[in-house]
C-alpha cells in the first residue's frame, strides 16, 4: 500500500503536465516508399491495405480533434508504391488531402494533382479516375486555391479540360458522367483548342445511347463547327490581304 501510494503521488505532477500539453503535429515513422516495398516481404497488397485503413481512421480522429492531418500525402505515396494499380487511394486522394479541418496549402494541392496523375498512368482506361482528375484540376483546385488571373489558374483549367475530354471518351455508357464532362469541351473551345473539343463531342455523339445527351452534343457540335469555319474563312481572308499588300 505504501509503495502504491508513493507511485500515485509521483504520477500526479506528470498527469497535470500531460493534460496541459496538446498534440499539434504528427510524425511520419515509416521508411521511404522505395524501401517500404522490400520490407513488405512480398505482402505488398496486405501492407497497403493496412496503411489505407490506418489513414482513414487517423483522418477521422484528426477531424474530431479539429486539426489537420498533414501526413496524408506521405501515406498515399507509400500505399501507391506498394499497390500501384489499386484505384481507391487514387479516387479519394483529393478528398483526403483537401477536405480537412484546416485548408490545404497550394503545395498540398499540387501534390494531390501529382497523385491523381499517377493514378491515370497506372490505370489509363479508368474513366472515373480521369473524371476525378479532370474535375479537380479544371474546377476544384483553380476555383478554391488559385488567383483567377494567374497563369497557373488558366493552365490548370486547360489541362483539366483535356482530362475531362479523355474521361468522356472512355465512358460512353455512363451518361451521367459524360454530362458532367461537357464543360470541358466548352473550356477547350474557349482556349482555342476547337479541334480537340470537336473530337471529344464527335466521340460522345457516336458512342452514347442517351438521346437527350446526343441531341445536346450535336447542338454544341454545330456551334463549334460554325466557329471553326468562320475562323478558317477569316484566316484565309487575312492571308489574301497580306499577299495583296
Amino acid at each position: 500500500l505504501v509503495a502504491a501510494g508513493v507511485v500515485a503521488l509521483s504520477q500526479l505532477p506528470g498527469r497535470r503536465e500531460h493534460a496541459r500539453i496538446v498534440e499539434g503535429t504528427d510524425a511520419y515513422l515509416l521508411p521511404p516508399p522505395a524501401q517500404l516495398v522490400p520490407m513488405s516481404l512480398g505482402h505488398r497488397a496486405a501492407v497497403a491495405d493496412l496503411l489505407w485503413a490506418d489513414l482513414q481512421v487517423t483522418q477521422g480522429l484528426r477531424l474530431f480533434e479539429k486539426r489537420r492531418y498533414d501526413l496524408v500525402v506521405e501515406y498515399l505515396d507509400a500505399i501507391n508504391e506498394l499497390d500501384p494499380t489499386w484505384r481507391d487511394p487514387y479516387r479519394l486522394a483529393d478528398t483526403f488531402i483537401t477536405l480537412q479541418a484546416k485548408a490545404a496549402s497550394i503545395e498540398q494541392v499540387r501534390e494531390a494533382r501529382r497523385i491523381l496523375e499517377r493514378g491515370v498512368r497506372e490505370r489509363p482506361n479508368d474513366a472515373e479516375l480521369w473524371y476525378v482528375l479532370g474535375t479537380f484540376v479544371c474546377f476544384i483546385a483553380p476555383n478554391s486555391y488559385m488567383d483567377e488571373n494567374s497563369d497557373e489558374f488558366f493552365a490548370w483549367r486547360r489541362d483539366g479540360a483535356l482530362y475531362l475530354a479523355r474521361a468522356a471518351e472512355l465512358a460512353p455508357a455512363n451518361s451521367n458522367m459524360t454530362w458532367q464532362t461537357l464543360a470541358g469541351a466548352r473550356i477547350l473551345a474557349e482556349n482555342g483548342q476547337i479541334e480537340r473539343s470537336v473530337e471529344m463531342l464527335t466521340t460522345i455523339s457516336a458512342t452514347s445511347d442517351d438521346p437527350e445527351l446526343r441531341a445536346d452534343v450535336e447542338r454544341r457540335l454545330g456551334v463549334l463547327l460554325k466557329k471553326k469555319t468562320e475562323g478558317a474563312d477569316a484566316l484565309a481572308l487575312e492571308r489574301r490581304r497580306e499577299r495583296d499588300q
